[in-house]
C-alpha cells in the first residue's frame, strides 16, 4: 500500500492525547494518527448515513453500504440515536392492517365466519 504525506495541526492537547496513545498502544505516532483518523472517518460516515436516513433522503439499505456496515449494524445505530429504522407509510399500514383483519376497504363488512 503507498502512503502518502498529510499535513495537519494540531492543539498542544491533541498531541498530548496522541503521545498517551501512542504509549498506550506501543507504536507509532503515525499509527496511533492512522488508527483514530480511521476510526473517526468511520463514525462520521455512519453519522452522515444516519441523518440522511432520517431526513428520508436515503432507504436504510443505502444508508447502511454508505456507512460500510450491516444492516443490522445501522438498524442498531438508528435505534441508538431514536431514529425509526423501519418506516410504514400511513396508506400501506391502514391497507395491511385491512387485510390481516380481513376487512374490505372502507371497513363496512364482516368477514365471513370461519368453517369447522
Amino acid at each position: 500500500m503507498i502512503m502518502r504525506t498529510v499535513e495537519i495541526h494540531l492543539e498542544h492537547a491533541e498531541l498530548r492525547d496522541l503521545a498517551a496513545l501512542q504509549k498506550e498502544f506501543e507504536c507509532s505516532r503515525s499509527e496511533v494518527a492512522r488508527r483514530a483518523l480511521a476510526e473517526g472517518v468511520k463514525a462520521l460516515k455512519l453519522q452522515l448515513a444516519l441523518d440522511r436516513y432520517a431526513r428520508e433522503g436515503i432507504t436504510p439499505v443505502r444508508a447502511a453500504q454508505f456507512a460500510g456496515v450491516s444492516i443490522s449494524q445501522m438498524a442498531d445505530a438508528a435505534a441508538a440515536r431514536g431514529i425509526p429504522f423501519f418506516r410504514y407509510p400511513d396508506s400501506e399500514l391502514e391497507q395491511d392492517a385491512r387485510k390481516l383483519s380481513g376487512k374490505p376497504k372502507g371497513g363496512s363488512c364482516r368477514s365471513a365466519p370461519a368453517s369447522r
